[in-house]
């Protein structure tokens, strides 16, 4: 981060088990670190027993060929920092092929392949062809990588080192809740979940701890998606764009098709394109609004979570819901006027583009746009060219039903896994993101709206007895100005042959669905042990001048600020209230995220800041050289050691490392010490003659101090530290040093 440096002290487990004629070593991690307001059973409780019985599975079977290295590591949460020591100091890592990680998200769902090093295609399909149930799906790859820009797990460091790697994570909407909070705990974790992991990490295994290490060479990024449970359709990313390519020409013929056979016309093309986005734009709108107001009346979903809040999965599915009924309200207002041919093909025109441009630009996101519309355009081609069978209930049926099928399969799990990371995004952004899956929700409403229409109307009386229209219409198809019967008629041209006000019942049970959901997610949010009601109390104390507040902060930025923020464990410390102030949990400076909160006076413990003891004191052509050591107070967790005045600052070399300036002097510069080495670390500043070094010192210490005439109250167990974990349930204190 610009402006800051972190040190921490590591502790790695490591064991080799020696190949019969390794030609590589395989590095099989996961980090056993947590957070102090997480009980760690998946994560990463579950990526430990995973390594753990990998390496008991592996000593219980016959030798493999290749050196196998199983490495625990340390300071995953606070940086990667124990995998980054291993890939740069330990002499193991010169010998490493490649990296399998494990990591978890939440106490349930699949073991997923969700993103892998760069240029490592054919790495993923070897894992894919040996995993046990494999799953895994390019889309993440590209959200890690090009859009987030990290793995938020070890493979960071990995890459970083110029060495190729796989990363297996857990997701599930229901479980996500649990991430870095106590229900994170082994009595709730899928033991699914974690059977999945470890089937996941033998099959690899045993496949590439036979093989020949370095013939897997480097390849382009591949496509892969699960099609079945366990059936994983993968090819190289080079395909993409072909394959993207004849979905665009198949669409551009469908069109001309369209148009000629009187199916569709100009305007009600570019109507359908604009529908679809003013339906994707409303809906957005509306679930946003839905949230924020179902937020704002629910204490419930007011208290600070980091995976979503409880009843996730009723309220995703309401809002899906929600965003079928405006996208159908939408299409059945215009199909009165137009064509359903016109307004579905302006549709697959947003398909066409995205397609095109995923293709290009992200890579594993190109078949959630490619194989839907080609199998769509198929449906669309077939109904054009055979426009009497077309008619036919049953063959139109399947068709529709094969199109919508494929479909379902690809857009469902983006939807799903975007709404596993909404609350996250929520969380760190503090501005309502439930909406964050119905965009790709609406596009896909969109691409069915023929699956729409026949929904709304069925088939048509006309249609399904087969009169002589149906002749009429075929004989026409002949001359080349049919309509293919899925692709006709405005909804008014049927009259009261099944296509009128009937349509209307698909948006209003929709509606009705959402609503439902929406209720039974309200009822769900409730607390228990499981779905504990997250809260912090943090104690600080300034020792310069021997003030000291106790501060809560409890509420998410879209509850309702300062009247949210006490409880039945809470008041304890606030028997009179508070003052109303915002305040930052992240000390560390992660983040810069003012919240509301409430402070008050607080009784004075007796605790010390820091030592820091000036060790050299010089002056080099004309620059003042200050050589200070830090030493952390007894019981202290973490620190910030920030320099008060950097523009003072001409050079500065933390630990023995010198800090570039230049890229990361301003606006502020801080030395984060998320463990501490026991000797302490050194801090050597050369500044302008004559300017002095002002510091400041926080420390955290974890746990609340007691004073006998406030004995505190423990949580009932339907409470939990709230995932803040710069602060929970911590006394910080403050103090300032200056060398003259």
């Amino acid at each position: 981060e610009r402006g800051m440096t972190t040190i921490t002290a590591v502790e790695n487990i490591l064991v080799r088990v020696p190949g019969t004629d390794s030609s590589g070593a395989i590095v099989v991690t996961g980090h056993y670190d947590s957070v102090p307001t997480s009980g760690g059973a998946a994560d990463c409780g579950s990526c430990v027993v995973t390594v753990l019985e990998t390496l008991r599975v592996l000593q219980s079977g016959p030798a493999l060929k290749n050196d196998v290295i199983f490495l625990f590591t340390d300071g995953e949460e606070v940086g990667v920092t124990g995998a980054r020591g291993f890939v740069m100091d330990h002499p193991w890592a010169q010998d490493v092929a490649f990296y399998m990680v494990f990591e978890g998200y939440g106490t349930g769902g699949a073991s997923m392949l969700y993103v892998a090093s760069p240029q490592s295609g054919e790495l993923v399909a070897s894992a894919l062809g040996a995993g046990t149930m494999p799953t895994g799906y390019s889309f993440l790859h590209d959200i890690m990588w090009a859009l987030a820009g990290n793995t938020g797990s070890d493979l960071d460091a990995v890459v970083a080192a110029g060495k190729p790697g796989l990363a297996f994570i857990n997701l599930s909407v229901g479980g996500a809740p649990a991430y870095h909070v106590m229900a994170d705990a082994p009595a709730y974790l899928n033991p699914g979940s974690l059977q999945h992991h470890g089937a996941n990490a033998v099959g690899i295994l045993r496949q590439l701890g036979n093989a020949d290490l370095p013939a897997i060479e480097s390849a382009p990024d591949a496509v892969y998606f699960n099609v079945l449970p366990g059936v994983v359709v993968h090819y190289p990313g080079a395909l993409a764009l072909p394959s993207a390519g004849l979905a665009a020409l198949l669409y551009i013929a469908v069109l001309v098709m369209a148009l000629r056979r009187r199916a569709a016309t100009l305007g009600g093309i570019i109507l359908g394109a604009l529908a679809l986005l003013v339906s994707l734009v409303a809906a957005t709108v509306a679930v946003t609004l839905a949230w924020w107001l179902l937020r704002l009346a629910n204490p419930n979903w007011h208290i600070v979570l980091l995976g979503g809040w409880y009843g996730a999965p009723w309220y995703f599915a309401g809002f899906v819901a929600l965003a079928l009924a405006v996208t159908a309200g939408c299409f059945l207002l215009l199909r009165r006027w137009f064509s359903l041919g016109g307004l579905a093909l302006g549709a697959l025109a947003w398909w066409s583009v995205l397609a095109l441009l995923t293709a290009r630009s992200l890579t594993g996101f190109s078949p959630l746009f490619t194989w839907p519309l080609l199998a769509m355009l198929l449906a669309a081609a077939w109904a054009l060219w055979q426009p009497a069978a077309a008619q036919r209930p049953w063959p139109r049926t399947a068709a529709l039903a094969l199109a919508g099928i494929v479909t379902l399969v690809l857009v469902a799990p983006v939807v799903y896994v975007l709404a596993v990371y909404a609350g996250r995004m929520e969380a760190i952004m503090g501005q309502p993101a439930a909406a964050l899956p119905i965009p790709v929700a609406v596009l896909a409403f969109g691409l069915l709206l023929p699956q729409i229409d026949f929904l709304a109307f069925g088939v048509s009386h006309k249609d399904a007895k087969g009169t002589k229209g149906h002749e009429e219409n075929r004989k026409e198809g002949a001359r080349g100005e049919g309509r293919g019967a899925s692709l006709e008629r405005p909804s008014s041209a049927a009259g009261g042959e099944g296509r009128g006000e009937n349509g209307w019942v698909l948006p209003v049970a929709a509606l009705a669905v959402g609503v439902l959901c929406l209720g039974v997610a309200v009822l769900q949010s409730g607390f228990s042990a499981e779905h504990p009601k997250t809260n912090t109390v943090v104690y600080e104390l300034n020792a310069d001048t021997g003030a000291a507040r106790w501060v809560t902060v409890n509420d998410s930025l879209n509850g309702r600020g300062t009247r949210a923020q006490l409880d039945a464990w809470t008041v304890q410390f606030f028997p009179l209230g508070g003052e109303e102030i915002e305040y930052n949990p992240w000390l560390a400076g992660w983040f810069v995220m003012a919240r509301p909160a409430l402070a008050a006076a607080a009784p004075v413990a007796p605790y010390t800041p820091s030592a820091v003891t000036v060790l050299e004191e010089d002056t080099v052509d004309g620059a003042r050289r200050v050589r200070l050591g830090i030493t952390p107070a007894e019981g202290v967790l973490n620190s910030q050691i920030i320099v008060e005045n950097p523009d003072a600052l001409r050079a500065l070399v933390v630990d023995g490392v010198p800090y570039d300036l230049a890229a990361n002097g301003a606006p502020g510069i801080q030395v984060v010490v998320s463990s501490w080495p026991a000797a302490g670390i050194t801090l050597e500043a050369t500044l302008a003659g004559g300017e002095p070094l002002r510091l400041t010192v926080q420390d955290r210490h974890l746990g609340l101090p007691s004073f006998a005439e406030l004995p505190i109250t423990p949580r009932p167990d339907w409470m939990a530290p709230a995932p803040l974990g710069d602060l929970a349930d911590s006394a910080i204190v403050r103090g300032s040093f200056v060398v003259e």
